[in-house]
């Protein structure tokens, strides 16, 4: 039906037409956030009369705080399916305020509704914010009214509730404006939802399929890249991203495609055709760029799939062939509407692929210069490096002597990775430790790297790193509330008793000192360290641990581990009194004294991939043992080892393990005095020794 009152306002007359929709959206989002609400308000109950009773320490009232402003909703969804049904609800939206482009009839609106296109299209813009945005802010406002109104306004932080609520408005947006630029191109509404789904995914699977193959070539890309990337350009993601950790990604991207969507659709609605719903297109101009962008998602999808099969980079080329000619031939039928082979502009998917493959080989050659990437020194703030194998803090090196010995010891590493990519350069790499470029210009770059493994020349460069860093720590001590010290050393199973009897000292697990004075005496140790003495085993290893005052999050638990060395004489004393000296003793080689252990010094050599002995002999006495012990680097600092050869070892046997070894192993006969039968055991190697031992570098 027609209206034909001329002077009805057309707005008013699509929010009559259209107050279903707005009835739809009110009855989801209410009981989705309101009436689930009312869930936490019930829960904080008890903790709201603790708090009259004077019962609620600070770490209830920030988790509280966090509960009632962060997970507002307590619902059967969780935050991927609300992400879902915000953005459900505004492409369906779309959907029903844009139905006469699908409409065979000639478009009923244009004869009820005479006005330029333009401004058609405005007033469903405004219709959608009153019907859809409006019924979603009033649901979210009525929440923090009812917290406060339930006297739990002292829990809520308001900033963090606005940012959570804003990103699932902008994800509502999203919705609506990939909605409307589909309902503007498609000609009907299934063809609508392929599109939706084509334009919300494609892009970011194209972004990380080229980001898993890059992976594989460039040797310096982080590992977790892939996803950092995503944050930054996805749409989609960083979009879900703010919603579920808002304040901490930027919701520049959604905005920005948000923008974009909307302006196509108003350009593809101006020269839309609603008689011709019968295509699937209506806007045949785009069928060039259609097909060119899906012959490049199936290209890299083709060359993702087969290569995680076949991990080749020789299969890698003709998967980008075939999945853009194929993902061509499917769009050409998609469009023709007819089951054939119609080669009909075949010059897109062959520049398409053409595009890819030189993509492929621009990787391959670092044509980009990725992994040669070298910043100078006097561009840089200061260099941070956070290693992966080894669970401490990121090290900050901000002094002129620190950052020019870190660019050494960066370059050393490229020069050996640069020697391995000629060998091979298809390999995924994962490198030991992920360096930060800060630059005086607040902007930063980002490299990962292998410890090199020739450090003759570094052992300059390694001495100024290893004082920096301590200096760095000592000055950065974190103000944490707890403490708790750890021994590593072995006591290889001899009895207590014994044990005190052979070394003098008892040997205790775990102690708990009191945080002050553990942070007094780590910050005079810790400025005082050298590289010399970060070569020696660990005696103890000491933590300062729990709730972070310096950060306003909760759950902001922090655990920062301390090797103490025996250079670190107040964090020894404190720690262990008179008995340092012993302990210090024991861990240089003292627990050779024992008869019931036994040091030998091994000689291996390659053959093939594999190492095997060739030589094999017990240390003569206990100062053998100590020169064998300061001989080797036992630091668990990568930054800070001594250039090794892993074809000279020490192996540590505690014939205490090799006798429960034989006790249920019946078959198993050793002659424990014998070393030719000791170095014939495979498994046995470390069997029982300090923990000190076990982290000497394996071979290769």
């Amino acid at each position: 039906m027609r209206n034909n009152r001329r002077a009805a306002s057309p707005f008013r007359w699509m929010l009559r037409r259209y107050i279903f929709l707005m009835i739809a959206v009110l009855a989801i989002t209410f009981a989705v956030f309101p009436m689930q609400g009312m869930i936490r308000i019930l829960n904080a109950q008890p903790v709201l009369r603790q708090e009259a009773s004077g019962l609620v320490d600070s770490a209830a009232r920030q988790y509280m705080a966090l509960e009632l402003s962060r997970d507002f909703v307590y619902s059967p969804l969780n935050l991927e399916m609300l992400c879902g049904l915000f953005a459900a609800m505004g492409f369906l939206a779309a959907m029903v305020l844009f139905r006469h482009l699908f409409s065979r009839k000639q478009g009923m609106m244009y004869a009820a509704l005479p006005m330029k296109r333009e401004r058609d299209f405005g007033l469903r813009m405004g219709v959608f914010a009153v019907c859809s945005l409006l019924p979603m802010a009033l649901c979210m406002a009525v929440y923090p009214v009812m917290i406060h109104a339930n006297g739990l306004g002292g829990f809520f932080r308001l900033p963090l509730y606005l940012e959570m609520a804003g990103a699932a408005l902008l994800i509502h947006v999203y919705g609506f404006a990939l909605g409307a630029l589909c309902a503007c191109v498609a000609g009907t509404v299934w063809s609508a939802g392929l599109g939706a789904i084509l334009l919300a995914g494609s892009a970011e699977a194209v972004l990380y399929g080229w980001l898993w193959i890059g992976n594989h070539y460039l040797n310096t890309l982080q590992r977790d890249t892939i996803r950092r990337a995503m944050l930054r350009f996805s749409p989609a993601y960083s979009l879900y991203k703010a919603f579920y950790r808002p304040g901490t990604w930027s919701v520049l991207p959604g905005v920005l495609a948000i923008g974009l969507f909307l302006g196509l659709a108003v350009w593809a609605r101006k020269r839309v055709k609603p008689e011709n719903a019968g295509h699937t297109l209506n806007l045949k101009g785009l069928e060039p760029a259609l097909l060119g962008w899906l012959s490049i998602l199936g290209g890299t999808a083709a060359a993702m799939v087969l290569t995680l099969y076949w991990d080749r980079e020789i299969i890698l080329y003709p998967g980008v062939i075939l999945g853009a000619a194929g993902m061509f031939l499917l769009a050409r039928m998609l469009l023709d509407q007819r089951i054939r082979l119609s080669l009909r502009g075949w010059k897109i998917p062959a520049a398409a692929a053409a595009g890819l493959l030189l993509l492929c080989l621009g990787l391959r050659a670092d044509v980009f210069g990725y992994n040669r990437y070298a910043p100078r020194a006097e561009d840089l703030k200061s260099v941070r490096i956070m290693p992966y194998l080894v669970k401490s803090e990121e090290m900050t090196f901000d002094t002129p002597e620190g950052i020019e010995a870190c660019l050494q010891w960066v370059a050393q590493s490229r020069q050996e990775m640069e020697e391995e990519r000629k060998e091979k350069p298809y390999q995924g790499t994962e490198a030991a430790m992920v360096v930060f470029f800060d630059g005086k210009d607040g902007g930063f770059v980002t490299r990962q790297y292998h410890f090199p493994k020739e450090r003759q020349a570094l052992i300059p460069a390694m001495r100024v790193m290893t004082a920096e860093w301590g200096r760095y720590q000592s000055e950065h001590l974190p103000r944490l509330p707890q403490a708790s010290a750890y021994s590593f050393i072995s006591d290889y199973s001899i009895p207590a008793g014994e044990f005190r009897e052979l070394f003098g000292f008892q040997r205790d697990t775990r102690f708990h000192p009191r945080a002050a004075e553990l942070r007094e005496a780590l910050k005079k140790d810790l400025a005082a360290r050298t590289l010399e003495s970060m070569q020696e085993p660990t005696v103890l290893q000491v933590s300062l641990e729990g709730q972070d005052p310096d950060s306003d999050s909760p759950d902001a638990y922090r655990y920062v581990p301390y090797d103490i060395k025996p250079a670190d004489r107040h964090t020894l004393e404190l720690l262990l009194g008179g008995d340092a000296d012993k302990w210090i003793d024991y861990v240089r080689g003292g627990f050779a004294r024992c008869d019931q252990v036994r040091v030998f010094r091994c000689a291996w050599e390659q053959d093939g991939e594999d190492w095997k002995a060739v030589s094999w002999r017990p240390a003569e006495s206990g100062e053998e043992v100590r020169e064998w012990i300061a001989g080797v680097s036992l630091s668990n600092d990568e930054i800070s080892r001594w250039p090794t050869d892993p074809a000279d070892r020490i192996q540590i046997y505690s014939l205490y393990q090799l006798r429960e070894r034989m006790e249920w192993d019946e078959e198993l006969v050793l002659d424990l005095e014998d070393p030719e039968t000791l170095r014939n055991l495979p498994g046995i190697e470390n069997a029982g020794g300090p923990a000190y031992a076990m982290r000497i570098p394996e071979a290769g």
